[in-house]
């Protein structure tokens, strides 16, 4: 009996160290307080995956200002993807939970529970590629970043650096892509779609009437309207842009 508790404490005390020297081996986010990154591991991989196939992935990004960023995609980004962004500290446990059950109820990755603090650290430093040392490196950035930076810098690391097509990253791009416009000048129904389409950029498009931006972009709307980030008024005038599109 002892010795079984004493090899397990041994691996106990064993399992903490390595985690202790993971974590302390991480990035340190804080350079990113003021300064903006170049290019990101996400942009970088994507380069490197285009190379393989004997092709050439060209990178359309353009910063724009946090304060400048429309507040109507603002919303929809931050109700679309991460509701509870200004009050977890880089972990929503609920919304995990609840994937967890979703993904054994369908017997596969069905639901994700990222945050945007985890998906800004994947982006920033990590690959898309799934397995339990990423997800632990994940953890870690996100401890950090929370730790480090503002929750406005992080939302605005993540909106202008979060990937919108093939090789279209960050909010600016996108909007210029997409409506001929910045991003400082997105209307509701703009905004709804462009964030409908974040879970799988490369997929889908605002442009293009499919249904699955036809069910998302009606749910968020339905979503901002609930949670009073439009009026009665704006919302009606959204809906009726959705009905014109969708050809209702």
């Amino acid at each position: 009996m002892w010795k079984i508790l004493k090899y397990s404490l041994f691996f106990i005390l064993i399992s903490l160290g390595i985690i202790a020297i993971a974590y302390v081996l991480v990035p340190e986010p804080g350079d990113y307080k003021i300064k903006n990154p170049k290019k990101t591991a996400f942009m970088e991989m994507r380069i490197n995956a285009a190379k393989e196939k004997g092709k050439t992935l060209y990178i359309s990004h353009r910063y724009i200002n946090y304060s400048n960023i429309s507040q109507n995609l603002k919303d929809a980004v931050r109700i679309s993807e991460d509701g509870g962004f200004f009050w977890h500290s880089g972990f929503d446990f609920a919304e995990i939970k609840e994937s967890i059950k979703t993904n054994i109820q369908k017997k596969r990755f069905k639901r994700g529970g990222s945050t945007i603090t985890q998906q800004l650290a994947k982006n920033l430093y990590l690959s898309s590629k799934k397995s339990i040392v990423r997800k632990l490196e994940e953890a870690f950035l996100t401890i950090k970043i929370e730790k480090q930076l503002s929750k406005e810098r992080i939302f605005d690391l993540y909106l202008n650096y979060i990937e919108f097509g093939n090789g279209v990253f960050g909010v600016e791009s996108a909007c210029k892509k997409y409506f001929n416009k910045s991003a400082s000048n997105l209307t509701i129904f703009e905004s709804a779609k462009l964030a409908s389409i974040i879970p799988n950029p490369r997929k889908w498009s605002p442009n293009k009437p499919t249904k699955r931006l036809k069910y998302r972009t009606k749910i968020l709307l339905a979503r901002m309207y609930k949670f009073k980030k439009i009026s009665k008024t704006e919302y009606g005038k959204a809906v009726r842009e959705f009905e014109i599109f969708f050809n209702l």
